[in-house]
């Protein structure tokens, strides 16, 4: 069978033949790496399957062929694995090789001292290595380092400090942040959103604040991303309804956002005061942003237009939550309570969210009831990063760490995903499930192996049966 998988076009058989290498099987992880080069065109998804694919690698032709895909593969995580080969004598070639490919291409934010210090030891071995072309490579190297500058620290200006102004961020470090300092990450001068939307928390002001102006810019690099800004908010809640507000920060022009309400378009007071709809400059080119809350009221300005101008208590005529006690209220636009909008002070957040809205093919039988919260443990970081579960059960962890994100995710389901289970051995795979089941022993899990749908099946069924059918 496994034989029969080598000579298999079919990017299905890529989860058994990593398992296969996983023992040692050095022609199925040639066979892995070929079908992920062929098949994922997704860029993150593809890094993320040849970064598995490296750390089975035995021989240096294994390692050579993931790396040869990697310079194919234009994302930070990839330069930054890669980068790690150099030093190995077997592959350092064609990890400067890769490393200088994969700069050439990529449009992602990669931290200026790591570039430098890799691509130095890239010119280095281009050098030793002697060849014409080395030397032309030396060279585009030498003009991409000259075109790169570490980003200056922010200050402000003497108009700013007369105004009160302070930094929250100076373009180097997270000091004045606290909260998901994984997803959140500082790098060449901008707070890099590396967080998966929808699946890790948010990053919170140190201090919490009153009546303020909140200045900042913001660039989308990739379509259709939703972010946010929580205004007011206390830490580990939902601020577009615990916190006094969230204003948008979202890529309404995206297709994916074709049935968006009128308060969910950018810059909206969520759910509560829409804004003006406003054509986003194009993907990786800045915009400039300007929040101001005086008490309840809330001013929105993008690129220097005014997009909201209201406030939250007159529109929602000073019923943030239903006067009946119910959960529909009609005094809001989007018909929900929001208990925390009359909050005083609280924390300047950002925020992930996921896709705000469902389609019409989810709602059409009716009202959707929550019977089921879903998280995807990922069986390889677990294995590889914690250990197969064990750091998560150290004691005196702290509330930033990663570990204590990990076990939040898991506690509060009651149904996991364990994906890339096929990918760790069955001792490795029994080790992170009584870990999980430590944590959470009511929940279901589930293995799967980078499905796209997975036929889960909630308590009431229904809404797991017709995304089922809508995915087939």
């Amino acid at each position: 069978a496994l034989e029969a998988l080598k000579k298999s076009n079919n990017y299905k058989a890529a989860a058994p033949l990593l398992k296969a290498a996983n023992a040692g099987d050095e022609d199925a992880l040639a066979k892995y790496v070929g079908l992920v080069n062929r098949y994922e065109t997704n860029m993150d998804n593809r890094s993320a399957r040849l970064i598995s694919a490296i750390s089975q690698a035995k021989s240096n032709n294994g390692k050579a062929n993931v790396i040869n895909a990697l310079s194919n593969t234009p994302t930070r995580n990839a330069f930054l694995t890669v980068g790690k080969y150099l030093d190995d004598k077997g592959v350092s070639y064609q990890a400067a090789v890769a490393e200088k490919n994969i700069l050439k291409q990529t449009q992602e934010d990669i931290e200026y001292d790591i570039v430098k210090e890799n691509m130095t030891k890239a010119i280095n071995i281009y050098q030793a290595h002697g060849t014409a072309d080395d030397g032309y490579a030396v060279d585009e190297i030498k003009k991409m380092l000259a075109e790169m500058q570490p980003s200056p620290i922010f200050t402000l200006s003497d108009e700013e400090k007369k105004q009160g102004f302070e930094i929250l961020f100076d373009g180097t470090n997270l000091d004045k942040w606290t909260g998901n300092k994984v997803g959140y990450v500082p790098i060449n001068g901008c707070i890099y959103v590396t967080a998966n939307y929808g699946n890790e928390s948010n990053l919170y002001t140190v201090k919490e604040y009153q009546d303020f102006v909140f200045r900042f810019e913001f660039c989308f690099v990739r379509p259709g991303v939703n972010n946010g800004v929580g205004i007011r908010t206390p830490m580990g809640v939902d601020a577009a309804y615990y916190g006094m507000c969230e204003s948008q920060i979202l890529d309404h022009d995206d297709p994916i956002y074709a049935g968006l309400h009128e308060y969910q378009v950018h810059g909206s007071v969520y759910g509560v005061i829409p804004a003006k709809r406003i054509k986003h400059k194009p993907l990786g080119e800045w915009s400039t942003e300007e929040i101001r809350v005086e008490g309840d009221h809330i001013t929105v300005t993008v690129n220097g237009e005014v997009i909201v101008d209201g406030n939250v208590r007159e529109a929602c005529k000073g019923h943030n939550v239903a006067p009946d006690g119910s959960d529909k209220n009609p005094y809001t636009v989007d018909h929900r309570n929001h208990p925390g909008m009359f909050n005083k002070t609280g924390h300047i957040a950002q925020t992930i969210c996921s896709i705000p809205t469902m389609g019409p093919a989810y709602i059409k039988h009716g009202i959707l009831r929550l019977d089921s919260i879903v998280t995807v443990v990922d069986a390889l970081r677990m294995r590889d990063e914690f250990g197969c579960g064990d750091d998560l059960m150290k004691r005196h962890i702290g509330e930033e760490d990663i570990e204590n994100l990990v076990i939040q995710q898991v506690e509060f389901c009651n149904m996991i995903l364990l994906n890339k289970a096929a990918e760790v051995s069955a001792e490795e795979l029994d080790r992170i499930k009584k870990i999980i089941r430590a944590l959470q022993p009511k929940a279901e899990i589930v293995e799967c192996n980078y499905e796209r749908y997975c036929n889960v099946h909630t308590p009431s069924s229904s809404f797991a049966e017709r995304q089922q059918d809508k995915a087939s």
